[in-house]
């Protein structure tokens, strides 16, 4: 097994079809930190059968965030610029390699951008922090892949 850097993740995102289909993934590489979120909601149990309280597991929550350099004319920035103006889906996967190479695998899903946060330190290049968050309108659920033959 190797372990991988940070950097050498990949961030690819499709505005042309939905994780069921047959997304044309386009690479962000004007992506730096990458954060994914995955948590899930439980439910206490207890009750006179155990001494012991024990958890049920319902819901996952899922949540990637990002910040992206400032790069007007970058089509996939545009691209992720207008679904949040225009409140659209996108397709985003989260790898930790490239997505057509075999074993690569990451968090896929079809997503709206609900924060696209500018900043504009005075002596840092202007940035955006950016938050996925899985899209109801969707009909897919988010998946982890593993890319296979």
């Amino acid at each position: 097994m190797t372990t991988k850097a940070g950097k050498d993740g990949r961030f690819y995102i499709a505005t042309d079809d939905d994780i069921d289909g047959s997304p044309t993934w386009t690479e962000l590489d004007i992506v730096e930190d990458v954060e994914q979120d995955s948590t899930k909601e439980s439910a206490e149990v207890k009750n006179r059968a155990s001494d012991e309280i024990t958890m049920l597991a319902l819901h996952r929550k899922r949540q990637v965030t990002c910040t992206i350099t400032h790069t007007p004319g970058n089509t996939v920035y545009e691209s992720i610029r207008d679904a949040f103006e225009n409140d659209s889906a996108l397709a985003i996967a989260v790898m930790d390699g490239a997505v057509a190479t075999v074993g690569s695998e990451g968090l896929m899903m079809d997503v709206i951008v609900t924060q696209f946060k500018r900043s504009e330190q005075l002596s840092q290049r202007m940035a955006y922090d950016v938050t996925f968050e899985p899209s109801a309108a969707a009909g897919t659920t988010p998946a982890w892949t593993e890319v296979s033959a």
